[in-house]
């Protein structure tokens, strides 16, 4: 089944419901957030009701987005699942990937799915997966303006943009095709405003996540065997800080610079025997994906995450002997 095939059944799911419960990965990011929000803005716009909810709560660089403050945070009440028409998941390359939600997608009496990770699990009664895609908002983009007619508004326009921004590194990666630059000028032409996603989502921040991300930086070190930039921080540093866990959102970027490396990992311990580790890659000849997926995690070639259940040291030393296997050594 092609693309706009897979694509046309989603929509023939979505025209034939009414309401419906939405949800992302854990963690989300902000291609994550901007499909989710879109979805929330496109159905909306067809008289459809969407109860969006997310295990994590979105990072502050994303409270711009358009309804991003009607994302409920957390399970949804027991009984929505099978309250709803079908359940929808956004970006996940597999169903363990929506984190405490799944149990309420499987209740519902169908599971939509639309992803862009190649290498995930498929699920859902109905999907659509691409990898040539650069993101899931770029599928969203055809799902619900082409496809579906939903008008193109300055708000709609806007989480759209913000996950093609997101997911190709500020159009800097291989990702960044064609479709996606042919796509953001659509989007700009309809109001959003591509300075301004690129400001809030990456170069503003309080003053206590600057601090944080000064710590992770001043620990920085490169494993030479992997080629592994990696730093840590603590429960500690996050409560002298006043800040949560998803104040570290994107600072592994900054970590990935170092020359020499090939890949960054920086790892936030979140509980006493819970590390989260934020991934990503300098370029498409290695893959983050498959270190994550080591630890039951996931996500795209060079980006992903995962759990390691363990105190720091003992996560630190797990990571390296996992990198030193999965990651090709030396600078890209």
């Amino acid at each position: 089944m092609s693309r706009r095939e897979c694509l046309e059944a989603v929509a023939a799911a979505l025209s034939s419901g009414q309401t419906f419960l939405a949800t992302t990965h854990v963690r989300p990011d902000g291609d994550a957030l901007g499909s989710l929000t879109a979805l929330m803005l496109g159905l909306e716009t067809l008289g459809k009701t969407v109860h969006a909810y997310t295990e994590d709560a979105p990072a502050a660089m994303y409270h711009f987005l358009p309804a991003i403050g009607r994302i409920g945070v957390g399970p949804p009440p027991p009984d929505l699942g099978s309250a709803v028409d079908a359940a929808i998941a956004l970006d996940c390359a597999s169903l363990d990937r929506a984190g405490a939600l799944r149990k309420h997608l499987v209740a519902a009496p169908r599971l939509i799915s639309v992803d862009h990770h190649s290498d995930g699990v498929p699920f859902g009664d109905v999907r659509c997966t691409d990898g040539d895609a650069s993101s899931t908002a770029e599928l969203m983009m055809e799902l619900l303006v082409d496809i579906m007619g939903v008008g193109l508004t300055m708000e709609l326009a806007t989480c759209l943009l913000a996950g093609h921004v997101f997911d190709t590194g500020r159009f800097s990666q291989s990702n960044a095709t064609p479709t996606a630059f042919r796509n953001a000028a659509r989007l700009v032409e309809a109001g959003a405003d591509p300075e301004a996603i690129v400001r809030d989502m990456h170069d503003t921040m309080p003053l206590h996540r600057l601090r944080l991300k000064g710590r992770a930086l001043e620990r920085a070190e490169i494993d030479e065997t992997s080629g592994l930039t990696w730093s840590l921080l603590s429960r500690d540093d996050f409560a002298s800080l006043s800040a949560r866990p998803e104040d570290a959102e994107g600072i592994v970027v900054d970590l990935r610079v170092v020359a020499g490396s090939s890949a960054a990992a920086l790892i936030s311990e979140v509980k006493p025997r819970e590390c989260r580790v934020s991934m990503r890659s300098r370029g498409d000849d290695v893959d983050v994906a498959r270190l994550a997926m080591h630890f039951g995690g996931g996500g795209h070639t060079r980006a992903a995450g995962c759990t390691i259940e363990a105190p720091p040291d003992e996560a630190i030393r797990l990571l390296l002997q996992a990198a030193r296997e999965h990651l090709a050594a030396g600078p890209e």
